[in-house]
């Protein structure tokens, strides 16, 4: 297990993690996802989250054929990254009226929303696999270019767990 500021830890840090290796074969093995997964790579993974925010009003406001219409775009910028292999797990949240806040000392305590001071809200976010800032940069751009009044955040990612690999969700 690894330590992390001399502290011993219950989690992984990347370089603990064994490089995995894929059957090579006639055709390509299907992750449970239905996907193929990603080839091997020479170098480690440059993640980066970038973190859609907009003013939830105005995205509410939204008739359903004009949100259709943008998340069609935001998909061929998707589907794109994902041909290249560098698209991770993204999400669309829900509204932040459904948010609630665990926070305070113990069990701590339940509160209702996020009570965001700020006029933009999250509401989804990208991991995606880029070269450097720069690359990631570019990427949110091409996200921006298809929705130009959300704000997007990037950061890297310092530790990244895949999880369970969920089935792929309706769009709400």
């Amino acid at each position: 297990m690894a330590t992390k500021g001399g502290r011993k830890g219950r989690f992984l840090l990347p370089e603990d993690v064994a490089p995995i290796k894929y059957n090579v074969g006639i055709s390509r093995p299907k992750t449970s996802s239905g996907h193929p997964p990603i080839p091997a790579r020479k170098t480690k993974p440059m993640l980066y989250a970038v973190l859609a925010y907009h003013v939830e009003d105005e995205v509410a406001s939204w008739t359903p054929q004009e949100d259709a219409a943008l998340m069609l775009d935001l998909s061929k910028v998707h589907g794109r990254l994902e041909q290249e292999g560098r698209m991770g797990p993204a999400a669309r949240l829900g509204a932040t009226k459904g948010a609630c806040v665990l926070r305070g000392p113990g069990k701590g305590a339940v509160t209702d929303g996020p009570f965001t001071e700020t006029k933009e809200q999250l509401l989804g976010f990208y991991v995606i696999d880029c070269a450097d800032r720069d690359a990631a940069i570019a990427a949110a751009r091409e996200l921006r270019q298809v929705n130009p009044s959300a704000m997007y955040e990037i950061r890297p990612v310092l530790l990244y767990r895949p999880g369970a690999a969920f089935p792929l969700t309706e769009q709400a």
